[in-house]
């Protein structure tokens, strides 16, 4: 029999951070209920209740490397569950950032191509025509696409109406390169679940132009 592979706690943030920010799930909602007396901390089996009703479909290793990481040190029986909600929120914004001014804000990035709407095979050959056809004038004019989604991304949560998209690309003198049919295919590749509505995962469908122009020009953060 093989041995049971060693779960990584930071591979299970990053899936969970994944889902919060493609569902908007309010961690902290779910778990300072059974904090009574407000002191951040919550018994173990009250943290394995509160991911169950998250949704985050965790595996019992996964859910004891977490309670690993965030054991509390006064009493081993609990687990910080403020500590916990704080990381995951940081998808978001970070915690007490007004008293950090200056402080860099590194935007939380999901794996690209993860929980991505899965095409037909003709549909994916015609997204992958389209994204080579974008790529090539990203390559062949060095244009910058990441920060003008960015500007209309205020809240910074990786993602961007449909409306938005399109304009971003009609901005870009881009859009003029994509159809109609075409648009509401990269509209399902790259769909995201934004308070009940179906918004654009802007930072992915810039790594898969990046990837395709050979280039590190959209994303300041990645160069």
């Amino acid at each position: 029999m093989l041995p049971a592979l060693k779960v990584d706690a930071e591979s299970v943030l990053e899936k969970i951070k994944t889902k919060v920010m493609k569902e908007r799930v309010r961690v902290l909602e779910f778990m300072r209920d059974y904090d009574k007396l407000r002191s951040g901390r919550i018994p173990a089996t009250s943290f394995r209740r509160a991911l169950d009703l998250c949704g985050f479909s965790l595996g019992q290793e996964e859910v004891t490397a977490l309670e690993k990481m965030y054991q509390s040190p006064k009493d081993p029986s609990q687990v910080e569950y403020m500590r916990f909600s704080d990381e995951i929120e940081s998808v978001f914004t970070r915690k007490d950032l007004e008293k950090m001014p200056t402080a860099e804000v590194v935007q939380f990035v999901p794996p690209v191509g993860v929980n991505m709407y899965v095409l037909s095979p003709e549909e994916e050959q015609t997204l992958q025509k389209t994204m080579h056809r974008l790529a090539e004038r990203v390559r062949v004019r060095r244009i910058q696409i990441f920060p003008l989604f960015e500007d209309y991304d205020r809240v910074h949560i990786g993602s961007v109406t449909r409306s938005q998209f399109h304009r971003v690309l009609s901005e870009l003198e881009m859009g003029g390169l994509v159809n109609a049919m075409e648009f509401q295919i990269l509209y399902r590749k790259f769909d995201v679940r934004v308070g009940g509505r179906n918004d654009v995962n802007y930072i992915s469908f810039c790594q898969m132009i990046d990837d395709y122009a050979q280039t590190r020009w959209t994303d300041p953060a990645l160069k």
